[in-house]
């Protein structure tokens, strides 16, 4: 059972995220900022995060950015949105810097989103420091 932290402003778009990762037999925890995300974290581990962009406070780059320096490196990162290019060159940075990060472009149908949360979960980890 892997666990999956979600990181979501929206509550609904949230709930249903939750619902549908848990009938498929994952641990979800969820919050809807990067601060209550941040304070979890420093006592857990996920082994996904799937995180806004666009998120009130600080925003889901600023917090990947930060948390970077020691989160579980073996979480993996799917980001989300609506508002942000996904192919942008931002993206592609943080890729070379980072490793690997999945983008998640909204709107999706809730298959889509358990595709590439399974995908993504699937995937051998790639991180900066190997």
């Amino acid at each position: 059972m892997s666990v999956i932290l979600i990181v979501e402003d929206e509550a609904t778009l949230r709930s249903i995220e939750e619902k549908a990762l848990e009938s498929h037999g994952h641990k979800v925890v969820s919050f809807a900022s990067a601060e209550a995300a941040k304070e979890w974290l420093l006592g857990h581990d996920a082994d996904l995060l799937i995180l806004d962009i666009i998120l009130p406070g600080q925003g889901g780059v600023d917090f990947m950015l930060e948390m970077h320096s020691y989160r579980n490196a073996k979480m993996k990162i799917i980001f989300t949105s609506g508002y942000v290019d996904m192919s942008h060159d931002m993206f592609k940075t943080l890729v070379e810097k980072f490793g690997s990060f999945e983008p998640l472009q909204k709107p999706f149908t809730i298959e889509e989103f358990v595709a590439r949360v399974d995908e993504v979960l699937n995937l051998p980890l790639e991180t900066a420091e190997e």
